[in-house]
């Protein structure tokens, strides 16, 4: 059975509309699709007003809702989980409209979060580079790194004879130590950071103390100065 839409004015499988008890055929006029266009329509023309609203009931039932989700957080969870995997895409896509439209207060936000929550955010760091999962994002960063190292002239033999021949730190010129997490351990330094597009060759490479190593910036400011 078919119907005849009043809005666009198609003609339809019955099944594209929905149900209405008050009409003689027990279906509405326009079809589905219109229907949902229309009212996405109306809460856009409406918006503020619906938010007005949705205000002032939530301010009268507040005690309420705040005891619901007390006693059913595991079904609201579980609520939302199912919604978003059913929407995943609408979602994301909702997601990317808002951060383009609000890229500058979302910015804002981070940096001030950023500035008042230091001493918080090192120690979620912390935790996280402590965790199963903060290990194997960090050694998989590492493995990324060490895949520049593919187009390199330099063998272990070569870093042997160089670590030999490195008695002082050229940049601070401490005396070079063999055991491990002693200030002046042994630590390959690249002369132009791989970072600002440096590379794994013999040129570019030297060993530093462990300490000149870990303070030198990583932007390659520099370069030259210790040298």
């Amino acid at each position: 059975m078919n119907k005849k839409c009043s809005k666009c004015e198609s003609i339809k499988n019955i099944n594209e509309f929905h149900k209405c008890s008050k009409t003689k055929d027990g279906y509405k006029c326009a079809c589905k699709k219109c229907r949902n266009k229309d009212s996405l329509d109306w809460k856009k023309r409406n918006r503020e007003h619906n938010k007005e609203v949705s205000k002032k009931y939530y301010s009268m039932n507040k005690d309420y809702y705040k005891q619901y989700r007390e006693e059913n957080k595991d079904k609201i969870s579980e609520s939302k989980k199912d919604c978003y995997c059913k929407n995943k895409e609408y979602y994301i896509d909702k997601s990317k409209e808002y951060y383009i439209d609000n890229k500058n207060s979302i910015s804002e936000k981070k940096k001030n979060y950023r500035n008042n929550n230091k001493e918080k955010i090192r120690e979620m760091k912390r935790k996280y580079r402590n965790s199963p999962r903060g290990r194997e994002f960090y050694r998989n960063k590492s493995n990324l790194r060490r895949a520049t190292y593919k187009d390199t002239n330099i063998t272990s033999n070569w870093l042997i004879e160089l670590k030999e021949n490195t008695e002082f730190c050229p940049l601070c010129g401490v005396k070079m130590n063999d055991i491990n997490n002693h200030p002046s351990q042994y630590n390959l330094d690249h002369i132009i950071p791989l970072n600002i597009n440096g590379t794994h060759t013999k040129d570019n490479v030297r060993f530093t103390c462990r300490h000149c190593n870990l303070i030198r910036p990583k932007d390659g400011s520099d370069l030259g100065v210790f040298v």
